[in-house]
């Protein structure tokens, strides 16, 4: 709707488009779509400057409401009040708000990258759905701001939500809090989910304390947790207790969690017990899990004993496994029947498995070099309306020096969701010293909605010594999401040798304006105090 776009770039005050950010904000974060009024008028403050706030007059919020729910040559405005049906009861909060579809989809985009002020969060914390809490609690730790993501978790866990819970023992063991983060597992475990205290144990187990681990395991496993069982099959394989394992797995098959067989199985197939491992996996098929037979057979063919891999291969099919179409897709090209295979294989992609079409192709071509066949074979895949097989087929004409041919395949796959090859040639082109091809190409990756494109163009910017826009970008890809982004920001840092805000960034993430942040409190103390703290290798603030 134009008409609304023009009233959202174009506010009558700048508070009007501050509702509107605020609503864009919560909406994009995992808000449901009845923004309440509380949120509005509490966060809409903090997306002001001083002069726009000083200007502002008491009546700020009134004047905009009314200037976004204005209707639009018969169209309802840009954020309208929610009318409440005469049998609803009057909602918490006073009334609530609804954004239009045109504006929320604008909005997703180009605040992809923007993180919402303090104020945001601050009144995001005064809602009391446990759900949405969790909800925006998930959004600010995937952004790195673990301060606002503690607090919300926190308010989600007072409320009853128990991996809200979870979240914020990891945040705690992360922190360096240990005594706090085992604090939150025992205080889940006494209501009765010990999905905590496995963290622990993994944690544990990391760190190579095993027999903590194994305590931990045996904690939540004495509290009627399978996994726990699983946990601890693995621990006694490792430990050469082959039979306890094996007991352990399938007593924690039998109670729902059969995964622990695959665990036990693969310690089997590392040690060469190859038949001892093929039973576990046939018995933990027994239990409905495939997965341990398509593993196995996937092994089988990387070790050459195609007969076993076939074998395997066919009771996955007969258990209705698309991955296992694919393995036998190949190995049927191996026995020589090419047509056969090929079929195979695009069965398998049309019953399920995405990667059926790049596996085959990419076994034709690393595996055997037959590329004309695998370029033919990519191509059937596209006539047949397999779209994103158009990213194997740019990567072909890439393999060949067609990068004209690989930019317009690649750029149609893009339009699908597949940006895949774009990056892999911003790569190339960055290889090759062209690194505003390289730029332009990351771009349009970015463009299509890939952060990890973000990420890939400030590495080269890092590479040319270009550390603040590198940062930058490594920002915006957290802001976007891309949590990964956060652990590259705190290698920039270690790189430039400020390895106290390396420390930082990795133990408490960013405080809202993109800076490293001191403490998990929201309300931290001084950065005096945390420089001593982290100094002196005493107890960790949490």
């Amino acid at each position: 709707m134009p008409e609304l776009l023009a009233r959202y770039r174009n506010p009558e005050t700048p508070a009007a488009r501050a509702i509107m950010d605020v609503a864009i904000d919560a909406r994009r974060l995992g808000h449901p779509p009845a923004i309440p009024h509380a949120l509005l008028e509490h966060a809409a403050p903090g997306y002001l400057d001083d002069h726009q706030w000083d200007q502002a007059g008491d009546d700020w919020l009134e004047r905009a409401l009314a200037f976004t729910g204005n209707p639009c040559h018969g169209v309802p405005g840009p954020l309208t009040r929610i009318r409440p049906r005469p049998t609803e009861l009057a909602t918490a909060g006073g009334p609530h708000y609804r954004l239009a579809d045109a504006l929320e989809q604008t909005g997703h985009t180009e605040r992809a990258a923007v993180f919402p002020p303090d104020s945001f969060w601050t009144a995001a914390a005064t809602i009391t759905n446990p759900e949405v809490l969790d909800q925006l609690g998930i959004q600010a730790l995937s952004r790195g701001r673990y301060q606002h993501a503690a607090t919300l978790f926190q308010h989600a866990a007072d409320r009853g939500h128990r991996s809200a819970l979870r979240e914020l023992g990891r945040l705690r063991e992360r922190a360096g809090d240990h005594a706090g983060a085992e604090a939150l597992a025992m205080r889940s475990a006494d209501l009765g989910y010990t999905a905590p205290t496995l963290d622990r144990a993994e944690v544990r187990k990391a760190a190579g304390d095993h027999a903590a681990a194994e305590g931990l395991y045996r904690d939540a496993a004495n509290r009627g947790d399978p996994a726990a069982l699983s946990g601890l099959a693995a621990l006694r394989g490792r430990a050469g207790d082959t039979a306890g394992a094996e007991a352990l797995a399938i007593q924690a098959a039998d109670l729902g969690h059969p995964i622990g067989l695959l665990w036990v199985a693969m310690q089997r197939e590392e040690a060469g017990d190859r038949m001892g491992a093929e039973a576990l996996a046939r018995q933990a098929a027994e239990y409905e899990f495939l997965v341990p037979l398509g593993v196995l057979a996937h092994l089988r063919e990387r070790h050459g004993d195609y007969a076993t891999a076939e074998a395997l291969a066919v009771q996955g099919v007969e258990r209705d496994d698309p991955e296992a179409l694919g393995l036998m897709a190949r190995l049927r090209d191996r026995a020589g029947d090419h047509s056969g295979a090929e079929a195979l294989a695009l069965e398998a992609s049309n019953r399920g498995d995405p990667n059926a079409v790049t596996e085959f192709a990419r076994y034709l071509r690393n595996d055997l070099g037959e590329r004309s066949r695998a370029e033919a074979f990519v191509e059937r895949a596209v006539d047949r309306g397999d779209l994103f097989a158009l990213g194997d087929l740019a990567d072909i004409r890439v393999e060949v020096g067609d990068y004209a041919g690989a930019e317009a395949l690649a750029m149609r796959a893009a339009v699908l969701g597949d940006t895949a090859v774009l990056v892999i040639l911003a790569a190339r082109r960055a290889e090759a010293g062209d690194h505003s091809g390289a730029e332009a190409l990351y771009q349009r990756a970015v463009e299509h909605g890939d952060t990890m494109a973000l990420r890939e163009l400030a590495q080269m910017r890092n590479d040319l010594n270009d550390h603040a826009g590198a940062a930058e970008l490594f920002l915006q890809a957290v802001n976007c999401g891309e949590t990964s982004a956060l652990n590259d920001l705190a290698r920039l840092r270690d790189q430039t040798g400020d390895h106290l805000d390396a420390d930082r960034i990795r133990r408490f993430g960013l405080t809202s304006d993109g800076k490293p942040a001191i403490s998990l409190d929201v309300n931290p103390p001084t950065a005096e105090t945390s420089d001593r703290m982290c100094g002196s290798g005493e107890a960790r603030e949490g």
